[in-house]
């Protein structure tokens, strides 16, 4: 589990559109011992990966939050769409919304709807592009409750917040951008 900090600009959500494979740039990654190029980035990468953006909205293209949480589920061919996003809805508190249109909710409900959408799946690597900007507190302590559950499951997490207090609690490791370079790193709890 690991932080990304920086100030604007410093290269943090581009580090995790690359790790997502959404951009593509000078060198070379891994993932499960796979070197990640545009031919190797297909439905079974995606599956093993999700991303949450800092604007929910450029996420939202279904009419209804169920079919919102159950896109990706039908995407990679899960058999068992119903209970899962039911499931999630529940975590998340967010089941009595499964109807509604996702351009109706409030800015922390389709927060944790985007959310409930990338975790139903259960990908290997989350990576969260400032989670808690512009939320209630209650929302955020409700969503970082939801994050600090994944830690036992194995789910590798990147995040970028601007809440270092936050992040630096729910991380094992720290990493400070400048300038597209890592400039400081170490165990989160000595920062």
């Amino acid at each position: 589990k690991l932080v990304l900090l920086g100030s604007n600009g410093s290269g943090k959500s581009t580090l995790l559109r690359i790790l997502a494979g959404l951009y593509f740039a000078k060198g070379e990654y891994f993932f499960d011992g796979i070197k990640i190029t545009k031919k190797s980035v297909n439905k079974e990468f995606r599956k093993k990966i999700g991303i949450l953006f800092q604007n929910p909205e450029s996420m939202i293209f279904n009419t209804s939050v169920f079919d919102e949480i159950a896109f990706s589920l039908r995407e990679f061919g899960f058999s068992d769409i119903e209970d899962r996003v039911i499931e999630i809805a529940k975590k998340f508190n967010i089941e009595k919304l499964l109807k509604k249109s996702p351009l109706n909710l409030s800015g922390g409900e389709k927060q944790k709807m985007m959310l409930a959408s990338i975790l139903v799946y259960e990908p290997k690597l989350l990576l969260l592009d400032e989670p808690s900007m512009g939320l209630a507190p209650v929302v955020v302590e409700e969503i970082f409750g939801v994050i600090e559950e994944l830690k036992k499951s194995g789910t590798t997490i990147s995040i970028v917040e601007q809440n270092a207090f936050l992040a630096l609690n729910i991380s094992n490791r720290t990493y400070v951008l400048e300038n597209g370079s890592i400039v400081m790193s170490g165990n989160s709890k000595d920062m």
